[in-house]
Protein backbone atom coordinates (compact mmCIF):
# COMPACT_ATOMS: atom_id res chain seq x y z
CA UNK A 1 0.00 0.00 0.00
CA UNK A 2 1.93 3.06 -1.21
CA UNK A 3 -0.14 5.61 0.75
CA UNK A 4 0.01 3.74 4.06
CA UNK A 5 1.60 5.63 6.97
CA UNK A 6 4.76 3.74 7.93
CA UNK A 7 6.32 6.02 10.55
CA UNK A 8 5.70 9.13 12.64
CA UNK A 9 8.34 11.45 14.13
CA UNK A 10 7.33 13.28 17.30
CA UNK A 11 9.06 16.16 19.03
CA UNK A 12 9.76 15.14 22.63
CA UNK A 13 9.30 17.73 25.40
CA UNK A 14 5.87 19.28 25.46
CA UNK A 15 4.63 16.97 22.71
CA UNK A 16 4.76 13.45 24.16
CA UNK A 17 6.33 14.02 27.59
CA UNK A 18 6.54 16.93 30.06
CA UNK A 19 3.18 18.67 29.64
CA UNK A 20 3.84 22.40 29.38
CA UNK A 21 7.60 21.84 28.88
CA UNK A 22 8.20 22.43 32.59
CA UNK A 23 11.62 20.77 32.69
CA UNK A 24 13.57 23.35 30.68
CA UNK A 25 11.97 26.36 32.40
CA UNK A 26 12.07 24.93 35.91
CA UNK A 27 15.83 24.45 35.74
CA UNK A 28 16.33 28.21 35.62
CA UNK A 29 14.42 28.72 38.85
CA UNK A 30 16.43 26.00 40.54
CA UNK A 31 19.67 27.31 39.09
CA UNK A 32 19.10 30.67 40.70
CA UNK A 33 18.20 28.95 43.96
CA UNK A 34 21.44 26.97 43.93
CA UNK A 35 24.36 26.93 41.53
CA UNK A 36 25.29 23.84 39.52
CA UNK A 37 24.50 21.96 36.24
CA UNK A 38 20.82 21.21 36.90
CA UNK A 39 19.29 20.70 33.47
CA UNK A 40 19.86 16.94 33.30
CA UNK A 41 18.55 16.44 36.84
CA UNK A 42 15.42 18.52 36.28
CA UNK A 43 14.59 17.12 32.84
CA UNK A 44 14.43 13.58 34.19
CA UNK A 45 11.82 14.70 36.73
CA UNK A 46 9.54 15.80 33.90
CA UNK A 47 9.38 12.73 31.69
CA UNK A 48 5.85 11.49 32.24
CA UNK A 49 3.82 11.07 29.06
CA UNK A 50 1.13 13.60 28.18
CA UNK A 51 -2.49 12.48 28.43
CA UNK A 52 -3.44 10.34 25.45
CA UNK A 53 0.13 9.51 24.40
CA UNK A 54 0.18 5.96 25.86
CA UNK A 55 -3.04 5.10 24.03
CA UNK A 56 -1.87 6.71 20.79
CA UNK A 57 1.52 5.01 20.76
CA UNK A 58 -0.10 1.65 21.63
CA UNK A 59 -2.42 2.12 18.63
CA UNK A 60 0.56 2.97 16.40
CA UNK A 61 2.29 -0.24 17.51
CA UNK A 62 -0.92 -2.23 16.93
CA UNK A 63 -1.07 -0.88 13.37
CA UNK A 64 2.61 -1.58 12.72
CA UNK A 65 3.48 2.12 12.47
CA UNK A 66 6.92 2.94 13.81
CA UNK A 67 7.61 6.16 15.67
CA UNK A 68 10.57 8.14 16.90
CA UNK A 69 11.26 11.31 18.83
CA UNK A 70 13.53 14.21 18.01
CA UNK A 71 14.63 16.79 20.53
CA UNK A 72 16.76 19.88 20.92
CA UNK A 73 18.57 18.27 23.87
CA UNK A 74 22.00 16.74 23.30
CA UNK A 75 22.95 13.10 23.92
CA UNK A 76 24.49 13.81 27.34
CA UNK A 77 21.28 15.46 28.51
CA UNK A 78 19.11 12.73 27.02
CA UNK A 79 20.84 9.76 28.69
CA UNK A 80 19.00 10.16 31.98
CA UNK A 81 15.83 11.50 30.36
CA UNK A 82 15.54 8.46 28.06
CA UNK A 83 15.81 6.11 31.04
CA UNK A 84 13.14 8.06 32.87
CA UNK A 85 10.81 8.36 29.85
CA UNK A 86 11.04 4.64 29.09
CA UNK A 87 10.40 3.84 32.75
CA UNK A 88 7.21 5.91 32.42
CA UNK A 89 6.25 3.85 29.33
CA UNK A 90 7.33 6.01 26.39
CA UNK A 91 9.37 3.76 24.09
CA UNK A 92 9.88 5.09 20.56
CA UNK A 93 11.93 3.14 18.04
CA UNK A 94 14.65 5.80 18.35
CA UNK A 95 15.41 9.07 20.10
CA UNK A 96 17.39 11.49 17.89
CA UNK A 97 19.45 14.42 19.20
CA UNK A 98 21.07 17.23 17.17
CA UNK A 99 24.61 16.22 18.13
CA UNK A 100 23.99 12.72 16.71
CA UNK A 101 23.43 14.08 13.20
CA UNK A 102 25.26 17.39 12.87
CA UNK A 103 22.46 19.80 13.75
CA UNK A 104 18.91 20.24 14.88
CA UNK A 105 15.78 21.92 13.64
CA UNK A 106 14.99 23.52 11.29
CA UNK A 107 17.45 21.32 9.34
CA UNK A 108 15.95 17.93 8.40
CA UNK A 109 18.89 15.80 9.60
CA UNK A 110 17.19 14.39 12.70
CA UNK A 111 14.09 13.42 10.73
CA UNK A 112 16.23 11.85 7.98
CA UNK A 113 18.23 9.89 10.56
CA UNK A 114 15.05 8.67 12.26
CA UNK A 115 13.53 7.62 8.93
CA UNK A 116 16.71 5.82 7.89
CA UNK A 117 16.97 4.03 11.24
CA UNK A 118 13.31 2.98 11.07
CA UNK A 119 13.75 1.85 7.48
CA UNK A 120 11.22 4.19 5.90
CA UNK A 121 11.57 6.59 3.00
CA UNK A 122 10.85 10.19 4.02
Amino acid sequence: QPNRVRAIIFDLSGTVIDFGSRGPSRRFRLLFARHGALQVEVLARHSEELPGVPEQTAELRRRGIRFSSTTGFDVAMMDRLIRSATAHGYRPDIFVCPDMVGGGRPAPWMAFHAARTMGVVP
